[in-house]
């Protein structure tokens, strides 16, 4: 049987240099526009317009600033296009109960669906800083529009999506902060991303048998960076869901106690 070789279907834009770099924001502005002129090129210049629209929306709200741009990415196909809108000031930063300090901010995607309709995604993202880890909190399937509805419609629904990837931050941010030191059987906690076993054994490798939640969840989002772009990013959404449901991993994943 011969060997089959695929080329990617993704197309990657990374900004080279980390939040806090000054030469970060002009980096962040070049990768946007070298994506925006892929979509261009492939007759998709609704793109440009809803990215640009979603960037100066951020920019408008409050504790947020305007966004740089930490990685820009499409499928081939144009059936995504996500944009890595972080954080203007205070990245990297720490997040309570989380060891380390993390680029935060919010994926942006637009989606057509299988009706070739489109849907927008919006996933707050917490990169760790100096290092491969990644962690992505998945919002769920937003409605779909019909391309026919026009403008105003797609923008509102846009909108909408921003606006819930922003307070689904502030729910990760409140789920960690208490429970992050609260000591669990790694292999239990692990076994409730419904991953693979393989995979749930790279992330328990580094650690003890019993260990902090969010040491977990650290380890778990390694796995995520050390992967390429697509396979990472299905192990930083369950590295996400472990911080979601942090209060109750907490409990049902707690060691048991001395006999």
């Amino acid at each position: 049987m011969g060997l089959i070789v695929q080329a990617s279907r993704e197309i990657l834009h990374r900004n080279p240099f980390p939040a806090g770099d000054p030469r970060h924001a002009a980096a962040g502005d070049e990768i946007l526009e070298a994506l925006l002129l892929g979509t261009d090129a492939e007759g998709f210049a609704g793109d440009r317009v809803l990215m640009l629209r979603a960037r100066a929306w951020l920019a408008d709200t409050e504790g947020f600033g305007a966004p740089t741009v930490g990685e820009a990415y499409r499928l081939r196909s144009a059936d995504r296009v996500e944009v890595l809108f972080l954080r203007s000031v205070g990245n990297p930063r720490a997040v309570p109960g989380l060891p380390g300090r993390y680029d935060v901010g919010l994926a942006h995607a637009v989606e057509v669906t299988r009706r070739d309709e489109l849907a927008f995604r919006t996933s707050p993202c917490w990169r760790r800083a100096g290092g491969r880890g990644w962690l992505l909190f998945d919002p769920g399937d937003g409605p779909p529009v019909a391309r026919s509805a026009g403008r105003d419609a797609l923008e509102a629904a846009q909108r909408a999506s921003l606006a819930a990837g922003l307070a689904l931050d502030a729910e990760a941010r409140a789920a960690i902060a208490g429970t992050g030191a609260a000591r669990v059987d790694v292999p239990l906690a692990l076994r409730a991303t419904s991953l693979p076993r393989s995979v749930r054994d790279r992330a328990a490798a580094p650690l003890a048998a019993t260990a902090a939640l969010a040491d977990v969840v650290v380890a778990l989002g390694d796995v995520a960076g050390s992967c390429d772009r697509e396979e990472g990013e299905t192990y930083a959404r369950a590295a996400g869901r472990l911080v979601q449901r942090a209060a109750t991993l907490a409990e049902v994943a707690a060691p048991p106690g001395p006999a």
